[in-house]
């Protein structure tokens, strides 16, 4: 993939052209995120390879671009848009079961890369394994988190991160059985890892799969050591 190259002659946006700079990343970044969502894995990789190219991207001679006091580099304004505005198609509205998938994928691994994306992955995680809903399309989402972020979602539960009293909640027959705790927890993380056992004794093979990864992080959970 060719590497990613902006030219610069000011350090300073004029405020009268920041909509059309922010137009023309809103673009580019909704172009690396529909092309997460059909891409192979050794593609999706160098996607990835390209955020974090830009995010770490330094300009000879200049200081970061800025837009309304953003960093264009460092701070990747309006990159996170067209992620939400995928997760608000979440299936069944707006993919099927290989881009959903491919979507958390790219997802999980920003987040292991250093772009924090986790809510995003909780959100996909409770809707697989909080709501019992569509597991053939939901549940291969929810284990690239397990999968590729592993180790910072365990972080997450074992320090209690949470996202305010309203995003991160559990879903509601979730908090039906019991939880109540909105966030990263590990009441939470022991329902998940529960409905992955049940699923997988079940004969799921991807629910399987997530088992496996989970079990990586028994010993961790169980010691209460990040």
């Amino acid at each position: 993939m060719a590497e990613f190259v902006a030219p610069v002659e000011s350090t300073v946006v004029a405020s009268a052209d920041e909509d059309v700079v922010e137009g023309v990343l809103r673009a580019a970044w909704k172009a690396v995120v529909d092309a997460a969502a059909v891409s192979a894995e050794s593609a999706r990789a160098a996607l990835v390879a390209l955020v974090v190219g830009v995010r770490t991207r330094t300009v000879d001679g200049h200081e970061d671009v800025r837009i309304r006091g953003r960093r264009v580099f460092a701070d990747l304004p309006v990159f996170r848009a067209p992620l939400r505005e995928a997760w608000h198609r979440a299936p069944p509205a707006g993919h099927d079961a290989p881009s959903w998938t491919n979507l958390n994928a790219l997802a999980a691994q920003l987040t292991a890369a250093g772009e924090d994306l986790s809510l995003l992955g909780l959100w996909s995680i409770g809707l697989a394994l909080e709501t019992f809903d569509d597991a053939p399309v939901n549940l291969p989402a929810a284990v690239q988190w397990f999968r590729y972020c592993g180790q910072y979602l365990v972080s997450a539960t074992l320090h209690g991160r949470t996202y305010g009293s309203g995003p991160g909640r559990p879903f509601e027959p979730a908090e039906r059985g019991g939880l109540s705790e909105g966030g990263f927890n590990v009441p939470r993380w022991t329902f998940w890892r529960s409905r992955l056992e049940g699923l997988a004794r079940d004969g799921d093979p991807v629910a399987r799969q997530g088992l496996r990864y989970v079990r990586r992080y028994d010993a961790q959970i169980a010691g209460g050591q990040a």
